[in-house]
């Protein structure tokens, strides 16, 4: 579509706009909840509606205009000056009277843009033999994006069908030296509407109520005298099974005197739409329709219906129903009771653990504190936080004395990743540690929390390239990353890693890696089968065998898994130690999962 919503020259408004000069008696003087957006309804349907406390919020498509293009060589241009709330999707209701066709005569000023920004501006442009200017199909176009989110809630959309027509217009782009006519555009009054059944236009007033024993029907029956149509429906069908057939949640309400559909509904995930033909007394119909109807159809948007409130005082209560009543009030109280001390046990979990978080998100002053903290977690006994000690000294931002030397360690948290500089900076503090303590137990350690905007899964992993990493075990320094530390957490907790083993691992060289401990590895799958249950693997000089529980390294967490089946050249075997084979797993795996053997596995460990 060549044209955007318009902010303020087409009046796009929202509810509060649509009451501002209301009083504060006024506005207590309905129902907040339904929220109706009634477009084109007749005024005088509009205040039957309010005098039943109804929240309205009156919008059009757009009138008619009368355009003075009398002469051959007469043009004007038009905007669609349609009404039509911002915050459509937060409304309950939506009501389209296509059946009032009001017109007005052209006035320039209406069809001007007051404040325009950019340097190229397109409107729509009205020749003769044009004499009526119709906006409503272009605005129809428009609400039909306003009504996507609206359709998927639980919601009514009522529409006064008229018959159905396409209408051309005729875009121009204006800028400061010229005009240009771009390519003609063909809209249907209908187009708000993506569901629309196959329809044609056909005028007439003998009218059959197909269920007139409902509430529904009972009241079009009321109103069936006064009823004609300007356009019939066709019942969509689809195909099912080989075989075509009706969809059931299109609901014919009215027909001709012919069976022809006039009026339907149609029930659409949670909204539910009524097409109605013309309706001469449409003010009570509305009223008896949202008073009667509506609330036994959508209960829920019609908190403050009282029909037959009554029922539930405590004298026409049935038998039994206080001593349940009490029974559920106490079942509530005892859940909102535990609900509670659970909300309080995760908040104070998320403070006992937060720094996990902070590790993967923060920056700055808050991540050098979660690093620390993860330290001292990990069993560092003398972390020194540098920044705290000298704010003003540039230097590393932890220090870490252990039985080894001393670790410095210089810390980032970046929206993308680390360049060759910052990469190294850390030997610069290195070497001057070394030359401090007069002794070479000075190791580095540049850590990263990298594209920490993103999920650490979308992340770059690791985010260093094969120059820096070699640069990194050249220097004899170290490259890691905080989402490394938040899964070696995990792999520590569930015992896949020892402390002992994973704070050695933080003076390796190069590209710092958490490996299991007392494990060795087994192999990588050549192939994968069977939705990921059976791999295909070369082993050499180490024994598995049927039974046995296996680790797998997936994205660098660790978890188990059991060999249920080994099969080598199509035959079951209970063990092998070498060559090509197949196992059949209890958890599925990827192609790019590790298979590690537990040496003296513990058999407490749950891989069921």
């Amino acid at each position: 579509m060549l044209f955007k919503k318009p902010k303020e020259d087409n009046a796009i408004l929202t509810e509060k706009n649509e009451n501002q000069n209301q009083s504060k008696v006024e506005k207590k003087a309905f129902y907040e909840r339904p929220r109706v957006c009634a477009i084109d309804l007749l005024e005088k349907n509009i205040e039957k509606l309010k005098k039943h406390k109804f929240n309205c919020f009156i919008g059009t498509l757009g009138s008619l205009v009368e355009v003075p293009n009398s002469e051959r060589d007469n043009a004007h241009l038009c905007l669609p000056n349609f009404l039509i709330p911002e915050n459509i999707h937060e409304y309950d209701i939506v009501i389209i009277n296509l059946q009032n066709q009001r017109t007005r005569h052209y006035n320039k000023e209406n069809h001007e843009r007051k404040h325009f920004k950019g340097y190229r501006k397109i409107t729509l442009v009205s020749t003769y033999p044009e004499t009526l200017f119709d906006p409503r199909a272009f605005s129809a176009a428009i609400l039909r994006n306003s009504l996507s989110s609206f359709m998927k809630k639980e919601s009514i959309l009522i529409v006064f069908a008229d018959e159905q027509e396409t209408i051309t217009y005729y875009p121009i782009a204006i800028t400061s030296d010229r005009h240009e006519h771009l390519s003609s555009e063909d809209y249907s009054i209908y187009d708000f509407y993506d569901d629309m059944p196959g329809n044609r236009n056909l005028t007439g007033k003998d009218t059959v109520v197909l269920n007139p024993e409902s509430e529904l029907g009972s009241l079009l029956a009321r109103h069936n005298n006064d009823t004609t149509y300007s356009i019939t429906f066709n019942h969509p069908i689809h195909w099912e099974n080989n075989t075509r057939v009706k969809d059931k949640n299109f609901l014919p309400l009215m027909c001709t005197g012919l069976d022809q559909i006039i009026s339907f509904a149609r029930i659409r995930e949670k909204n539910i739409t009524f097409f109605f033909p013309y309706i001469q007394n449409k003010d009570q119909f509305l009223v008896d329709l949202f008073d009667k109807v509506l609330p036994g159809i959508c209960p829920k948007l019609f908190p403050h219906n009282t029909q037959f409130l009554w029922k539930s005082s405590p004298e026409y209560r049935l038998p039994n129903e206080n001593e349940l009543i009490n029974k559920k009030k106490t079942i509530e109280e005892d859940y909102n009771k535990k609900i509670n001390e659970i909300k309080a046990k995760i908040d104070a979990n998320r403070q006992e653990y937060g720094y996990l978080h902070d590790l993967l998100t923060q920056s700055g002053d808050l991540l050098v504190k979660a690093i620390e903290k993860y330290l001292v977690w990990l069993g560092f006994d003398n972390v020194i936080n540098m920044d705290e000690i000298n704010p003003r000294l540039k230097e590393e931002d932890l220090r870490v004395e252990t039985k080894k030397g001393l670790l410095v360690i210089e810390i980032k948290g970046i929206g993308g990743t680390s360049t060759d500089s910052e990469c190294s900076q850390v030997s610069k503090f290195k070497y001057r540690r070394a030359k401090e303590r007069d002794n070479f137990d000075v190791f580095g350690l540049y850590l990263v929390n990298h594209e920490r905007y993103l999920p650490p899964n979308e992340r770059a992993n690791p985010p260093f390239n094969a120059n820096q990493i070699q640069d990194a075990k050249n220097d004899e320094r170290g490259l890691l990353t905080t989402y490394e530390l938040f899964k070696l957490y995990f792999n520590i907790i569930k015992g896949f890693v020892t402390k002992e083993d994973a704070i050695l691992s933080l003076f390796q060289h190069g590209l710092v890696e958490f490996n299991l401990s007392k494990a060795v590895f087994i192999a990588k799958p050549l192939e994968i089968h069977y939705n990921g249950f059976v791999a295909i693997l070369q082993i050499k000089d180490i024994e598995i065998h049927t039974g046995m529980p296996i680790i797998i390294k997936d994205n660098g967490y660790f978890r188990y898994a059991k060999i249920e089946d080994i099969q080598t050249n199509g035959k079951s075997i209970q063990s092998i130690n070498e060559g090509e084979i197949g196992i059949r797993l209890s958890e599925r795996v990827n192609s790019k999962v590790e298979f590690w053997k537990k040496l003296r596995f513990d058999h407490s460990q749950d891989i069921d």
